[in-house]
């Protein structure tokens, strides 16, 4: 690996660990401000190769609609208040982050980088599955985590068991023994974050788990999609498992504050900001994040900026429909199709623990597709 090859494994792996470097800061501003250094130097190596470059094009027009959408907010602020909102800009930064990360990869990665990134990711994964089970025993003396609560270095069980479901068909390319008793640790820690904690972030695996057996076997696949709908039918049905009535009056408020600006929408931000200045009560009090990315952003960036975001997301889908037949790209595949589920019920795209296994998905394929390869 190249030096700066060898610094995206540090990123990457190092994200589990980033709040023990920066003790100072909470769990998830202490990934963000590790992300945050990194990606400097990427972008200073960015910018000192001659490579040509540029971003997909669907994921340009969105930044280039945020970027329009949130300046002119900005202005008409500083019109109706004679002051300077610099906050209005900050939730366009980290729209600018990410997008300036999957640039410097697409300028970076190789394909014979690929399988060491995936590799050297591998170990810190089971690493953090191994604390997991730690968790569990109430042997954590590194987070406050009184409850006991197999929480990852991801603070949160909800998110914890996403971020094991995405990890899961990455790891499982990696033909290793130790890959596969983490892959057994993260089955007990799943089981138990549903079964005792009362997560159902789990549930997010089942497709690719009734992928594999079909291949398998095709009978026992149909036997355990049975078995799985049942499962999730009584979970579902159990008010004290689940509330989703109090996220569906939530996405309710959401959709009229969205029907005010149903073309340009509040603003990047907006429901953080109504739920932290504005709102004293309701269902969307305390809610920074709406726990479902389609509807966040159609309410803050309105009905062009979600086309533009599905735009995106469907390119990506005909990607992967193109790099299906490469072997390495399935697992990749399968970690970006649960991702995209995942914004459904959850918020792994806001989360940089989360969301970096969606993005060396998305990477990894583009770059096994090298018809569509933005860098020529």
């Amino acid at each position: 690996m190249t030096a700066m090859q060898t610094c995206w494994a540090i990123w990457l792996c190092g994200l589990p660990i980033a709040p023990l470097v920066f003790h100072k800061l909470q769990l998830w501003q202490a990934q963000g401000f590790w992300t945050h250094l990194f990606l400097v130097a990427f972008l200073i190596k960015l910018f000192i190769t001659k490579a040509a470059w540029r971003l997909p094009t669907a994921l340009a027009w969105f930044v280039g609609w945020a970027m329009l959408n949130t300046v002119w907010r900005f202005n008409d602020h500083i019109m109706l208040y004679q002051a300077y909102l610099p906050s209005i800009l900050m939730p366009l930064m980290s729209v600018l982050a990410v997008a300036a990360l999957l640039l410097c990869g697409m300028s970076q990665w190789t394909t014979d980088f690929l399988p060491k990134l995936l590799r050297a990711w591998a170990v810190s994964f089971c690493l953090v599955i191994a604390y997991g089970l730690c968790q569990i025993a109430k042997w954590d003396q590194f987070f406050t985590n009184p409850a006991g609560w197999a929480v990852g270095s991801v603070g949160n069980p909800h998110h914890f068991a996403v971020y094991l479901c995405l990890g899961v068909p990455l790891l499982a390319l990696v033909q290793e023994r130790w890959a596969k008793a983490g892959m057994i640790g993260a089955g007990v820690l799943l089981v138990t974050l549903a079964a005792v904690q009362r997560t159902a972030g789990g549930v997010l695996l089942a497709p690719w788990l009734l992928w594999k057996l079909w291949r398998w076997k095709r009978t026992a696949a149909l036997g355990v999609a049975c078995a799985l709908a049942a499962a999730l039918w009584w979970f579902l049905s159990q008010p004290n498992l689940i509330d989703l009535q109090y996220r569906w009056l939530a996405w309710q408020e959401a959709l009229a504050y969205w029907k005010t600006s149903p073309i340009l929408g509040i603003g990047l931000g907006g429901i953080f900001f109504l739920s932290e200045r504005v709102l004293t009560g309701g269902p969307l009090f305390g809610w920074f994040q709406l726990h479902n990315a389609p509807l966040q952003f159609l309410t803050e960036v309105g009905v062009i900026g979600l086309a533009l975001l599905l735009w995106f997301v469907g390119e990506s889908l005909t990607q992967i429909r193109r790099v299906w037949a490469v072997p390495c790209a399935q697992g990749l595949a399968w970690t970006w199709i649960l991702f995209v589920v995942a914004t459904l019920y959850s918020f792994p795209d806001r989360l940089w623990i989360n969301g970096s296994l969606g993005l060396v998905a998305y990477l990894g394929c583009r770059i096994l597709a090298p018809s569509l390869k933005e860098v020529k």
